[in-house]
């Protein structure tokens, strides 16, 4: 009989979690009988037949953070309830409430294995001295030990899960996200026509600080070419105030608001460099979809993924001071504009650079293949799915 295991994460949407699990649902449900708990209708991405979805609630979008938390004791009951009742055998729970919940339905006597996944790097989303981020480092520190397991998707959210939260590094194991190269490959293909635009710089994310976009399109300004074109695909609660950032520094005909694309593969693969300038990150996606469609990448070093994925081996502990050219990209320390300008004006510059990154990137890209990935996740499962 195959084994059930529960899939909680708080909504669908199209953010990089999200994504993660929907590789997750396709392959893992080719070997177990899984269910999808959402906690909010937002669905993007597609549900695989044979997957069942059950609501833990549906929340309103923006809801109050004292609401969220106050919350979580009856959402744990319920999702107790709710496991006993499908004879679930094992939680691997998505992102903080979620992971909340799992641990706290424990607790309450759930029955089977909790592996939680920590998608990002909580001491710098809750570091300052609100109400919220007091609560959640609460939590972070007293539940996250009380699961069976946790999954972190780089080592720079390991360290600092570690470091600031003092979680023995034995209960943590890192598993890199999953990319599906062959889709991200096709969608490429169908590469965006250019018309007159001689050189283009792109980013991906969603608008909002902690991408950092007001200061990208400042030193853009300042650091491109004059006849350079950036194009930004993504939606946020910031968008208006990146617009405004647009006019005010002169560049409306050229820096372009695309928004969200169902392919922004094509976009990435009509482009001549990837720029991120990330201040914090778990584990940016966006940097492996760049490189699969062979683009130079200029990034931020933000806590944690880039230097990760792109190639700069060097303990956590010691932060990059300079603008650096690393195996597959180039880095500059977040958060630095001055060297964010200097990276940007070198990767500009230096056409072999970019020539050189256009012939290895797709290379670093297949390391993150959803084949050996998923393998892992697999093997994490039946580790506790068994005992």
């Amino acid at each position: 009989m195959r084994k059930r295991v529960a899939i909680p994460i708080y909504s669908f949407g199209p953010g990089g979690a999200e994504r993660v699990v929907s590789i997750l649902l396709e392959e893992l449900g080719k070997r177990y009988d899984i269910t999808l708990v959402l906690m909010n209708d937002n669905i993007f991405y597609r549900i695989p037949p044979g997957v069942d979805i059950y609501f833990l609630e549906r929340s309103r979008p923006f809801e109050a953070g004292i609401i969220k938390l106050l919350k979580l004791p009856w959402l744990a009951w319920k999702y107790r309830r709710f496991c006993k009742r499908k004879k679930i055998d094992l939680t691997l729970s998505f992102m903080n409430r979620p992971n909340y919940i799992a641990v706290l339905a424990k607790l309450l006597g759930l029955g089977h294995p909790v592996i939680i996944s920590e998608r990002g790097t909580p001491g710098s989303y809750y570091d300052d001295a609100s109400a919220y981020s007091v609560v959640s480092r609460f939590l972070i520190c007293k539940l996250y030990p009380l699961s069976d397991m946790i999954v972190c998707n780089s080592y720079g959210a390991r360290w600092d899960l570690n470091r600031n939260f003092g979680i023995e590094l034995s209960r943590i194991e890192v598993i890199y996200n999953p990319f599906d190269l062959k889709r991200i490959e096709k969608m490429a293909a169908e590469r965006y026509p250019r018309d007159d635009e001689p050189f283009v710089w792109v980013s991906v994310g969603r608008l909002d600080r902690k991408k950092n976009f007001e200061e990208m399109i400042e030193l853009f300004s300042l650091a491109a070419g004059k006849e350079d074109s950036l194009w930004i695909i993504g939606e946020g609660i910031d968008r208006e105030r990146i617009a405004k950032k647009i006019e005010e520094c002169g560049v409306s005909g050229r820096v372009k608001l695309l928004g969200r694309k169902e392919n922004p593969f094509r976009y990435l693969a009509a482009a001549d460099i990837f720029l991120f300038a990330s201040t914090t990150e778990g584990f940016p996606n966006v940097l492996v979809e760049a490189l699969a469609c062979s683009l130079p990448v200029v990034s931020s070093d933000c806590l944690s993924g880039p230097r990760e994925i792109l190639g700069f081996s060097s303990d956590y502990n010691i932060a990059l001071e300079e603008v650096k050219k690393v195996e597959y990209a180039i880095l500059f320390p977040a958060g630095e504009k001055e060297m964010m300008r200097e990276a940007m004006e070198e990767a500009r510059r230096d056409s072999q650079w970019r020539e050189k990154m256009r012939s290895v990137a797709a290379r670093r890209a297949r390391d993150f293949d959803k084949g050996e990935i998923v393998k892992h996740f697999e093997e994490l499962i039946e580790r506790f799915i068994h005992e």
